[in-house]
């Protein structure tokens, strides 16, 4: 049993869940990436005791780990999931409604 979850939802939506999925892929990398260099530059103020030092780059190392195993492995998922979800909302090849007969009709925009 084939289920067509394109006949449940309108090509809108789907776009809109595309676009959503997009946006919140490049923001959880941007996220990840910004806090990695907001914390790398902390190390070059002169004033840091060896604590405050210690404890940046303890900070950088937790980043950095995080980022490999589930940051940038997410938002490329999102980002690819986004990307196949707009590429499935575009009627490029799907029959057309309302013609009489079921032939698969080609758009051309």
């Amino acid at each position: 049993m084939k289920i067509d979850f394109r006949n449940k939802l309108s090509d809108k939506s789907i776009l809109v869940i595309g676009i959503i999925f997009i946006v919140t892929g490049v923001s959880v990398g941007s996220l990840t990436w910004h806090s990695i260099l907001t914390r790398e530059q902390t190390l070059y103020d002169p004033n840091l005791s060896a604590e405050e030092r210690w404890q940046a780059e303890g900070s950088i190392r937790w980043w950095r780990d995080l980022s490999s195993r589930l940051s940038y492995p997410l938002a490329a998922v999102l980002l690819i999931g986004g990307l196949i979800t707009i590429a499935l909302s575009h009627p490029f090849g799907r029959e057309q409604k309302g013609s009489g007969d079921s032939k698969k009709v080609l758009h051309h925009e």
